[in-house]
């Protein structure tokens, strides 16, 4: 490819690909056969098909559990804005209706940092656990 052979770095090769109309991928290669410090390392490769599905199922038990709770345990979890607001509208609905709400619920867990909403959610438990014995 002779755009390739053209570009020096990769800000180079990105305005070339702006310029001829090349794709992201044509980038990508070009980075990864370069040894550029932009491309992927091993560390940050993408989750498998596999991954990814186990941890929306994780989240997705996360939303119920949470849409679940009383509004009193959900201020003992200082969750965000937005996430408490969708809770409360997913509570205040009728059961058929939850549906689409719990899914919005879902989504914003996976922009939030749920592992420490997790983490809260099981030391809630854990205390509870302790306080009913």
């Amino acid at each position: 490819m002779r755009i390739l052979k053209k570009a020096e770095s990769t800000d180079d090769l990105r305005e070339l690909c702006r310029e001829q109309d090349v794709t992201l991928e044509t980038l990508e290669r070009w980075q990864t056969a370069h040894g550029d410090r932009t491309a992927p390392s091993e560390s940050q490769a993408r989750l498998s098909r596999t991954e990814r599905t186990r941890e929306m199922k994780i989240l997705n038990q996360l939303g119920l559990q949470l849409a679940a709770f009383p509004p009193s345990v959900l201020d003992q979890l200082e969750l965000p804005e937005e996430l408490r607001h969708a809770i409360n509208v997913c509570q205040a609905m009728k059961p058929r209706a939850r549906g689409r709400q719990r899914r919005l619920v879902c989504q914003i867990l996976r922009g939030e940092e749920h592992e420490a909403i997790r983490e809260r959610v099981e030391s809630l438990e854990q205390s509870s656990r302790k306080a009913g014995k």
